[in-house]
């Protein structure tokens, strides 16, 4: 099974949204602006930084996966938790971002 980059991207911030307005009990269906990079915007960041950084960190991902194919076992292991640091810091940022823009 191959793992696509784009489609798991989107799958993950998707996931993620899905999940906390269910949990918040919202109305799932419904459109709504909670994405990541829309709350990161909201916040007060401008589109292009918030695509420059998105892109960076694809870039960044995509140079690790690379990578994946030439290391052994354990090396593999440290890059899939590094992607993982990577998107849950990025997570993390943006909520941050958001709650101190909303006081």
């Amino acid at each position: 099974m191959e793992f696509d980059q784009e489609t798991g991207e989107w799958t993950s911030f998707t996931g993620i949204t899905l999940i906390r307005r269910i949990c918040r009990g919202e109305r799932f269906y419904e459109a709504h602006r909670e994405h990541f990079y829309q709350r990161l915007v909201r916040s007060g960041k401008s589109h292009v930084f918030v695509t420059g950084l998105e892109a960076g960190l694809l870039a960044l991902v995509v140079l690790m996966m690379v990578g994946y194919v030439h290391v052994g076992m354990w090396g593999r292991g440290m890059l899939i938790l590094a992607v993982l640091a990577i998107w849950i810091a990025f997570f993390v940022y943006c909520e941050v971002r958001f709650r101190a823009s909303a006081k």
